[in-house]
């Protein structure tokens, strides 16, 4: 058995229809969870059981544990329509999980495709089943990605990095963007 994850609000923007379609596509044993509760819920869950995939999309609903579900998932599969800073994209390259995102922005400033995961068009389920497929199918590939993906994110994201991008801010001594940052 595989496992597709993604994690975000159960709405519009997150495409949480888009992801169930989508694994609809794939293989019987590919299984998809979403952590994340909200307003589509229910919506949801009759989606899942019209595409017959009840005994293989796992809606979770809101959980304080995403840390310890994130290991469960062979791949990240993101279907937003849009994105600010894709949070979830971040934790999943820190746990070194395969990305499958949309090609929206933000999402590709993390995610170049064949480097760092692969991107797909936004609200296409047939794009993003494709994607899914071709790193559960090459476990090897998927590594290396998920590895670039780490080493390309560095510390951008850590507590000490963003605290001192911030107190820069704050201080008025920040040159960014005309400089890069330091490290």
């Amino acid at each position: 058995m595989k496992v597709v994850g993604s994690i975000g609000r159960l709405t519009f923007q997150k495409g949480p229809e888009i992801f169930a379609r989508a694994i609809a596509r794939l293989p019987d044993d590919v299984f998809g969870l979403w952590v994340g509760g909200g307003t589509m819920a229910e919506e949801l869950e009759r989606l899942t059981r019209r595409l017959g995939v009840g005994e293989r999309m796992r809606w979770l609903g809101h959980r304080d544990d995403v840390a310890d579900v994130l290991p469960a998932f062979d791949l990240m599969a993101m279907a937003s329509r849009w994105e600010g800073l894709p949070c979830v994209l971040v934790e999943a390259i820190g746990a070194g999980i395969p990305l499958v995102a949309t090609a929206v922005p933000s999402n590709q400033d993390l995610v170049l495709t064949g480097e760092t995961g692969v991107l797909v068009p936004p609200q296409d389920d047939r794009a993003l089943a494709t994607a899914i497929t071709h790193l559960l199918d090459d476990p090897a590939a998927a590594a290396r990605m998920a590895e670039r993906a780490r080493a390309r994110v560095g510390d951008w994201f850590s507590p000490g990095y963003l605290g001192a991008q911030l107190d820069e801010t704050y201080r008025g001594d920040s040159q960014r963007p005309h400089r890069p940052h330091r490290r």
